[in-house]
């Protein structure tokens, strides 16, 4: 208690630590170790800059470390510890930088390490869930290394400072909003995906965007608010409906390249768009009302194979002065 020590080595012979064991203690190192098996409720409070812990219990709670201020690294070991309860660390909201958990960690729960303003590093290797907004709000965090879980739950990185961010092929899921306010720019949807929610990447500068997705359909809401949307792949085998009003409002989209897996297109889907040449492939056999509507800069429209439904008036309204390019076409056809 108000101790002048630099470092606590809670060492393998030491098994309770009890509350308000470390009292008002400025420390640079702060080691749990694997021997001690409880720690009580408001053990620590005390500034400490780095932390280990690899004491053996299978849980840490926000009471056992709640109140460790000022710590700025965070590292887990041993092969006891398997999950994180939410709001864990919540005083270190402001200095916390780095955390390292060892890969006996399976588990962090929801809101963690949310608003931490100064986290810009997560390595979790051995992490196979994490719960919703985790990391939401974190503005400095720009690496995350969690190459096993199986879900991006919503609002996850929501508000976080990521740049750069590859999917690991564990994911089936995205939740709604895991990457709105981010800072991406490019970002591939792979083939694992099975599920996919809303305004996942709403208000980000994302630019590019692959989507090879194992779903059926693109929804309306999933692709919404892409300002700065310039190029868009849709690829793979699995997605044949492309939404209402899927990629509205990506008012700087100039580029689209739809594969032949898609053949339905509804209504709307690029409406507002800045799209100056579009192909629609073969494949698709419907298309829905004013799917360009707003999209002032299309200058041609090419259809690699005409259906009755290309014919409607109704699907082209909007695209004022468009040029329809298809080799196979009556121009008698397109009434008026």
């Amino acid at each position: 208690m108000y101790s002048t020590i630099n470092s606590i080595n809670f060492g393998s012979t030491v098994k309770t630590i009890n509350t308000s064991a470390v009292y008002s203690c400025e420390l640079n190192s702060l080691i749990v170790g694997t021997g001690v098996t409880s720690i009580s409720d408001y053990a620590f409070n005390c500034s400490a800059k780095n932390v280990t812990i690899s004491a053996n219990i299978s849980t840490l709670t926000y009471k056992q470390t709640d109140g460790i201020y000022n710590m700025e690294n965070l590292k887990t070991t041993g092969t006891a510890i398997k999950k994180l309860e939410q709001d864990c660390f919540n005083d270190s909201r402001s200095t916390l930088k780095t955390v390292t958990l060892g890969n006996s960690v399976t588990t962090i729960e929801e809101y963690c390490f949310s608003n931490f303003s100064s986290l810009t590093t997560v390595t979790a290797e051995g992490v196979t869930s994490v719960g919703s907004s985790a990391f939401s709000y974190c503005p400095s965090l720009t690496t995350v290394k969690m190459n096993k879980i199986t879900a991006i739950p919503e609002y996850l990185f929501k508000g976080s400072g990521l740049t750069s961010y590859t999917i690991p092929s564990s994911v089936k899921s995205i939740g709604d909003y895991a990457f709105a306010n981010t800072k991406l720019k490019k970002l591939t949807i792979g083939g694992n995906i099975t599920s996919i929610g809303s305004s996942i990447l709403c208000e980000t500068p994302i630019e590019e965007l692959s989507i090879g997705a194992h779903v059926s359909t693109l929804e309306y809401t999933s692709f919404y608010n892409m300002p700065e949307l310039k190029k868009l792949y849709i690829w793979g085998s699995y997605i044949n409906t492309i939404g209402f009003g899927c990629f509205d409002n990506c008012t700087k989209l100039t580029s689209v390249s739809i594969g032949s897996c898609v053949k339905t297109i509804e209504s709307c889907a690029f409406e507002d768009t800045a799209l100056t040449t579009v192909t629609i492939p073969s494949s698709v056999t419907s298309i829905g009302s004013s799917v360009f509507n707003k999209c002032t800069n299309l200058k041609t429209i090419v259809l690699a194979k005409l259906n009755d439904t290309f014919v409607s008036n109704s699907v082209w309204m909007g695209t004022n002065n468009a040029t329809i390019v298809c080799s196979t076409c009556d121009t008698d056809m397109f009434y008026p």
